[in-house]
C-alpha cells in the first residue's frame, strides 16, 4: 500500500513518459528517512524502471541488481522486479545485432519465461514469447503466444482499472501477432488505444515492442499501430518580422495569413511537445498557436532572456515584447545554451537551434513518437551559421522532414543582426584526469609516460583532423574537437585504450581517467603565456567542473551534449541519464548523461 505522495507523483511522471524528471524526484525521495519499507522499495523499482526506459541500460540493471541483493520485496511488486531484470537482458540483446543479436534474445526469452513459471501472468509469457521469435525459435514463441492470449483475454475480464484494459489489450495484440493473427492484433490494439489516452509511457513501451516483433517476423504494417500512437513532437524555427518596407524575409502584412496557416497546420494533429526560440515573428506565431493547442512548449533561449529581448523582440514593437514574455511564463522549460553575454556573435543563435532541435529528437525517442519540423521560411539558403535556411538544413541532414509555410518578404535580407567579426565557434570540449596519478613516485613516471600516456597521444593522434587542440599537464587532459561526436568517440576510445594496459608488467598501479565531454561556443585567442592559440571562455569552465564530479573509467556529459549528440547520425556514443548533479566548486546543478558505446544504430524514425 502506497502512503507517501511522492510514489503517486514519481508513478504520474512515469505515465507522462516523463522519466528524467521521475527519476529525479526518485532519487531525492529515496534519501528521506520518513519512507516506509514498502514506499522506499517503490522508490527504488521506480528509479531502475525510469533508467531503463530513458534508455540506461546498464544503470538500470545495477540498480535492480541492488533490489535484489537486498531481499527487498513488496509482494505486489516481486514480479515487477524480476520481470525488469529480464527487461534489462532484453534491451542488452535488442542493442546488438546479428547472431549475437539471437544468442542474447534466447538469454533473455529464458529470463521472462523464468518469470512466467514462477508467477503464471501474461506480460512475462508474451515478452518471453516475442523473444524467442526474435530469436529464431518460432515453435517456442508460439506456444508460449497461445498461452498469453489466453492469460490476457482472462485479465480483461477481471480488469477493474483502464491501465489494466490496457494491458490486457495490448497483450492479446502482441500474442496474436506471433501466432500470426493480424486481424486479431488490429482490433486489440484499436480497444487498448482506448484505454491509455494519457498514458504516454505505457503506449510508448508497446510500440517498441511490436516494432521489435514486426521487423522478426518480416511485417510492414505501420497502420497497425496507429490507435496507440503518441503525440507528436514538433521543432518550430522561422523568420524575425519587421514592419512593411523594411528589408525583411517575413514582413508584418503578412503575419496574419501566417497565423492562419500554423493554425492549420496544426489542426487535426496532436502535438505533445514543442521546442524553438521565442524571436518575434514566425517563433513567437508558432509558440502561441502551440500553447493554444494544448502542447507544452519548450524554450531554448541562446543567451540571458533580457539580451534576447533587446536583441530578437524589441525592434518588433512593444506588443512583442508582451507576447515573449507571455510565451516564456507558459513554457513548460526553459533552457538558456549560453549564459554569457551575446556580443554580435551570430554563431549563438544557431547553437540554440541545435540544442532545441536535438532535445526534440530525444524526446520523440523516448515517447516512441514522430518528431517534424515547422518553419516559416522563404525557401532561400543563405550559407550562414544561423537563421531559418541553417534550421532547415540541419533537420534534413539528421534525417527528419520539415513542413515549411512560405513567406515571401525581401530575398536579400538576412535573419537577425549582420554577421558580426566577434566569433566564438561551437567545439566539442573534453576533459580528464587521472586517478592515483598523485601517488605516482619518480622511479613511475617514466613508465607512466611511455606506456599509459604515450597509447592515449597514439589514440589521440588516430582522430586526425578532428582534434582541434590538445593540452596535458601531470594528470590532466585536455581536448577541443570539431564536433560533438568526435568528443564522444576520442572520449570512449581513450577509456577503451586505458582497458588494454597491463599496468603490473610495467610496475604501476591501475590507472584510470575520469572523462567530462561538453559541446558550446568558445573564444579562441592568442595564450600570452604559451605563444600559441588558446582557448577559454566559460564553457570550459562548466566542462572543467564536471569531471571531477565523474566516476573513474567513465565519461559525463552535458544534456546539451546530449541534445546536439542526437543530431549526429552516426554518433558513436550513447547517452544514459545519470541525474541531476552539482557539480564541482558548486558552479552549477545540472542534468548530467554518461557515454556509452552505441552498439547499434537507430531504429527508423
Amino acid at each position: 500500500m502506497i502512503t507517501d505522495g511522492r510514489v503517486l507523483r514519481v508513478e504520474t511522471l512515469m505515465a507522462r513518459g516523463e522519466y528524467l524528471a521521475a527519476y529525479d524526484l526518485a532519487d531525492e525521495a529515496e534519501k528521506s528517512t520518513s519512507l516506509t519499507d514498502g514506499d522506499r522499495v517503490r522508490i527504488w523499482y521506480l528509479r531502475a524502471l525510469a533508467l531503463a526506459r530513458t534508455g540506461a541500460t546498464e544503470r538500470a540493471g545495477e540498480e535492480v541488481e541492488r533490489l535484489i541483493a537486498a531481499g527487498a520485496a513488496v509482494d505486489d511488486l516481486d514480479e515487477d522486479v524480476w520481470a525488469l531484470k529480464a527487461r534489462v537482458a532484453k534491451d542488452i540483446a535488442l542493442a546488438q545485432s546479428g547472431e549475437e543479436r539471437d544468442a542474447a534474445a534466447a538469454v533473455a526469452a529464458a529470463d521472462y519465461e523464468a518469470v512466467y513459471r514462477r508467477f503464471g501472468r501474461p506480460y512475462a509469457c508474451v515478452n518471453a514469447a516475442t523473444l524467442w521469435q526474435v530469436s529464431g525459435d518460432a515453435g517456442r514463441a508460439k506456444e508460449l503466444a497461445g498461452q498469453a492470449l489466453d492469460l490476457a483475454r482472462a485479465d480483461a475480464l477481471g480488469a477493474t482499472s483502464d491501465i489494466d484494459r490496457y494491458w490486457a489489450a495490448a497483450t492479446e495484440a502482441e500474442a496474436a501477432l506471433v501466432v500470426g493473427d493480424v486481424a486479431a492484433a488490429t482490433a486489440s490494439l484499436a480497444r487498448a488505444g482506448s484505454f491509455a489516452a494519457d498514458n504516454y509511457a505505457a503506449r510508448a513501451t508497446t510500440r517498441k515492442q511490436l516494432i521489435v516483433l514486426m521487423d522478426a517476423m518480416g511485417l510492414g504494417e505501420e497502420d497497425l499501430l496507429l490507435p496507440i500512437a503518441n503525440p507528436e513532437v514538433v521543432h518550430y524555427c522561422g523568420h524575425l518580422i519587421a514592419p512593411s518596407q523594411t528589408p525583411a524575409r517575413f514582413l508584418a502584412d503578412d503575419e496574419d495569413r501566417v497565423r492562419g496557416e500554423i493554425d492549420r497546420w496544426l489542426q487535426g494533429r496532436e502535438v505533445g511537445d514543442a521546442y524553438g526560440s521565442l524571436a518575434a515573428g514566425a517563433d513567437i506565431l508558432a509558440a502561441e498557436g502551440l500553447l493554444a493547442h494544448g502542447a507544452e512548449l519548450h524554450v531554448v533561449l541562446p543567451f540571458a532572456a533580457e539580451e534576447f529581448v533587446r536583441v530578437s523582440v524589441r525592434d518588433a514593437g512593444p506588443a512583442w515584447r508582451d507576447r515573449f514574455q507571455r510565451c516564456l511564463d507558459a513554457a513548460s522549460s526553459v533552457t538558456v545554451t549560453c549564459d554569457s553575454a551575446y556580443l554580435g556573435d551570430d554563431d549563438l543563435f544557431g547553437f540554440a537551434a541545435r540544442v532545441a532541435m536535438g532535445q526534440a529528437v530525444n524526446r520523440s525517442v523516448r515517447l516512441a513518437s514522430t518528431v517534424r519540423q515547422l518553419a516559416v521560411w522563404d525557401g532561400a539558403s543563405t550559407g550562414l551559421t544561423a537563421g531559418t535556411a541553417h534550421d532547415v538544413a540541419v533537420w534534413k541532414a539528421a534525417g527528419f522532414e520539415t513542413d515549411v509555410i512560405r513567406v515571401a518578404g525581401t530575398p536579400a535580407a538576412v535573419d537577425g543582426p549582420a554577421p558580426s567579426t566577434l566569433r566564438r565557434p561551437v567545439l566539442g570540449l573534453v576533459f580528464g584526469d587521472f586517478r592515483g596519478f598523485s601517488a605516482l613516485r619518480d622511479e613511475e613516471t617514466f613508465p607512466f609516460v611511455q606506456h599509459v600516456l604515450a597509447p592515449i597521444a597514439a589514440t589521440i593522434d588516430s582522430f586526425g583532423d578532428a582534434v582541434v587542440m590538445r593540452n596535458t599537464w601531470g594528470d590532466g587532459l585536455f581536448l577541443t574537437l570539431t564536433t560533438a561526436s568526435a568528443a564522444a568517440e576520442v572520449s570512449l576510445a581513450i577509456q577503451e585504450t586505458l582497458d588494454t594496459i597491463d599496468y603490473a608488467s610495467h610496475g604501476l598501479p591501475e590507472m584510470r581517467m575520469r572523462l567530462a565531454a561538453h559541446v558550446g561556443p568558445v573564444i579562441t585567442i592568442e595564450d600570452p603565456v604559451r605563444h600559441q592559440l588558446g582557448v577559454f571562455g566559460r564553457e570550459l569552465v562548466r566542462a572543467a567542473r564536471i569531471e571531477p564530479r565523474t566516476p573513474p573509467g567513465e565519461v559525463y556529459a552535458t544534456h546539451v551534449f546530449a541534445a546536439v549528440l542526437a543530431l549526429e547520425t552516426d554518433a558513436p556514443a550513447s547517452p544514459q541519464y545519470v541525474g541531476i548533479l552539482t557539480t564541482a566548486k558548486d558552479f552549477e546543478t545540472t542534468p548530467i548523461y554518461v557515454l556509452k558505446p552505441r552498439t547499434s544504430k537507430r531504429s527508423a524514425r
